[in-house]
């Protein structure tokens, strides 16, 4: 794999201090030990190996969308100790981290929702609607049942049998992921369910929790304590990235934008300015 860890963001703080009421006064270089670090990855969605990678100090970041045309990705690092959040710029295809202009006219895509009004008859809790080919498709709490419905006059179409804790839209593929106990054992599954009917069309099985962050027509992209992809066809492993990279599933996560797969992750205590945070080192 590739070790390509370009630059290192150097945030307002390495040219003097945080305020005094945030970091005690401290340098950034004295405390970034103490309380953490995050950071962004750039992957090449058909073998996961990285492309490029950039380290920041502990900020919650979040990736916003592409601008220009699709040659560079905006992201947004948000931290209790800055006045507004802060927008960084990097280079889609380069081969080492590249910072680029945020363009003045960026603006992050927003899609239009069309399922805000949409409820189910006996279970008023169902949340999570996401729209797909006519349905609008959530979750049940109270049994982890996906339901479809149409969102012109709110009739339920379908109700899967899986149990399923979280569920996903992504491009054409409706996606679920349920924790199983075989025995004494606890396994957690990946499920594609048909929009259609609500019928499973495969399903992939690990021991270890896991996080769909995204999708194409060939693969659905996935988190566990690394990224790994799996045939959208078939359920099939393609590939596992084995770099010492250690994710934690439904905390960190990522987007699909164009061809490349990028990941946020934190780790460490994520900033001086919350009080009573606890170091955690996954």
């Amino acid at each position: 794999m590739k070790r390509m860890w370009g630059l290192l963001i150097v945030l307002s703080w390495l040219v003097g201090c945080a305020s005094d009421e945030c970091a005690e006064g401290k340098c950034i270089e004295e405390v970034e030990a103490e309380w953490g670090a995050s950071r962004i990855l750039a992957l090449e969605p058909n073998t996961g190996e990285l492309r490029w990678g950039v380290n920041f100090q502990g900020e919650t970041l979040d990736i916003l969308g592409l601008q220009d045309g699709g040659q560079s990705v905006v992201v947004v690092a948000a931290d209790p100790c800055f006045d507004a959040d802060r927008r960084y710029a990097f280079v889609v295809d380069a081969e080492v981290a590249t910072e680029a202009e945020v363009l003045p006219t960026f603006q992050p895509e927003t899609e239009t929702d069309l399922c805000t009004e949409v409820t189910v008859a006996g279970a008023p809790g169902a949340y999570g609607f996401q729209y797909l080919n006519g349905f609008c498709i959530g979750i049940i709490p109270s049994s982890g049942a996906l339901v479809a419905v149409d969102p012109t006059d709110n009739t339920e179409e379908w109700r899967s049998e899986l149990a399923a804790f979280v569920h996903y839209v992504y491009g054409n593929a409706v996606l679920a992921v349920a924790q199983v106990t075989i025995g004494t054992l606890v396994r957690y599954r990946l499920y594609r369910i048909a929009v259609a009917d609500g019928s499973t069309i495969w399903q992939f099985e690990q021991p270890t929790r896991m996080t769909p962050v995204g999708a194409n027509n060939e693969l659905v992209f996935m988190l566990d304590t690394r990224p790994f992809a799996v045939s959208v066809v078939t359920g099939d492993l393609i590939w596992r990235n084995v770099e010492d990279w250690l994710f934690l599933p439904g905390q960190d996560t990522g987007a699909l934008l164009g061809n490349t797969l990028y990941l946020t992750r934190e780790y460490l205590a994520p900033s001086p300015c919350i009080e009573n945070d606890t170091d955690t080192q996954l």
